[in-house]
Parts: structure tokens; C-alpha cells; sequence
């Protein structure tokens, strides 16, 4: 039996078009998730996010952009030399709804093994808080 995918919503006080640039341009999506970022945000465009640990080692993700709109990003996922969850082994699916001058992000991840729940649980809990941190306008350099 599949498990269900972990669900995630949060509201960010900024524009979608502000909000999607945070998935899409590397430069943002550096702000409030990996140390270091090489996407090309389109089907079958490559994704490598780097995430620096606090023993000076660095796991690496890996993926592909499945689907990238205005309105979803869609893209699959998986660590660098994991064998539990290696590049590809899962998917993160991303909608971004307007609501006024706001918008509402759902983040779904399919097919993560039930040893990584809990780890994917709390980081996304953890990054999509950073996220509504830093991307409303009004925290936005000139």
C-alpha cells in the first residue's frame, strides 16, 4: 500500500508572480531553502539543490522538472548516493493560488520512503516557514 503524500499549505504575502520566481530563479530559491542552487525550470530540465550539514559535509538533491506553469512546478526528487531515496525516487508537486495580493502554496511529496517521513516532514515545515519569511515585498530590497 502507498502512503499518502506529505501535505503542506502556507499563505505568503506576496504576488504569485513573486512567489514563483522563489521555485524558479536560483538566486531566490537560495534565500530560504538549499545553500546552492542548479535548476533549469523546465519539463525535463535538471535540478540540483546542495544543502550544507553542520559537519562540513553537503548532501546533494537531484532531480527533474516535470511540469513548470504559473501556477505548478512539479518536479522529482532524491539525494546523491542515497540508496533509500536516491535521485528521482520521489515528486514534489507545487501549486501556487492567487488570493487577492497573496498567494496560497500546496506543496505535495509522492513516494517517500516511510523512513524519510518524518525527516521530509520537518524540512518542509521548516523551509516553507523560510519562505513566508522572505519573500512578502515589503521584506524585499529596493
Amino acid at each position: 500500500m502507498t502512503e499518502a503524500p506529505l501535505r503542506h499549505e502556507v499563505r505568503i504575502e506576496a504576488p504569485i508572480e513573486i512567489v514563483h520566481r522563489f521555485f524558479t530563479d536560483p538566486a531566490q530559491l537560495t534565500e530560504w531553502w538549499p545553500s546552492r542552487a542548479t535548476i533549469d525550470p523546465r519539463p525535463r530540465g535538471r535540478l540540483r539543490l546542495e544543502f550544507d550539514k553542520p559537519d562540513d559535509g553537503t548532501d546533494v538533491a537531484l532531480g527533474e522538472f516535470v511540469e513548470v506553469s504559473d501556477r505548478r512546478i512539479v518536479f522529482t526528487w532524491g539525494f546523491q548516493g542515497d540508496s533509500d531515496l536516491p535521485p528521482g525516487a520521489s515528486r514534489v508537486e507545487v501549486t501556487l493560488e492567487p488570493v487577492g495580493a497573496t498567494t496560497v502554496v500546496r506543496l505535495e511529496h509522492h513516494g517517500l520512503p516511510a523512513a524519510r517521513r518524518t525527516q521530509h516532514e520537518q524540512g518542509w515545515t521548516f523551509v516553507l516557514a523560510r519562505l513566508r519569511e522572505v519573500a512578502p515585498p515589503k521584506a524585499r530590497p529596493g
